[in-house]
């Protein structure tokens, strides 16, 4: 469920939540990166680590611009234990 932007949550506190993070191995190497629930967000690296290290970049450069326009951020999806 969507929920529109709380002034006193900031992007960092975005950032801290349990996203769902799609990583795909690129055939010409490298891995690229997707955040399920934001839609267009998405980084690449030679390694994991650093294509967790840029997707965090670009949810940064993603949640700032969605502020700006005023529209709802998605929270994390959360499976429930008997799913």
């Amino acid at each position: 469920m969507k929920k529109k932007m709380n002034e006193s949550k900031d992007i960092e506190y975005y950032l801290n939540l349990p996203y769902k993070y799609i990583f795909i191995s690129e055939e010409s190497g490298g891995y690229s990166v997707k955040v399920k629930e934001f839609p267009g967000c998405s980084a690449f690296g030679e390694t994991v680590e650093e294509a967790f290290k840029n997707i965090k970049e670009s949810m940064k450069i993603w949640l700032s611009e969605v502020i700006k326009q005023n529209l709802e951020i998605p929270y994390p999806k959360i499976k429930k234990e008997s799913e």
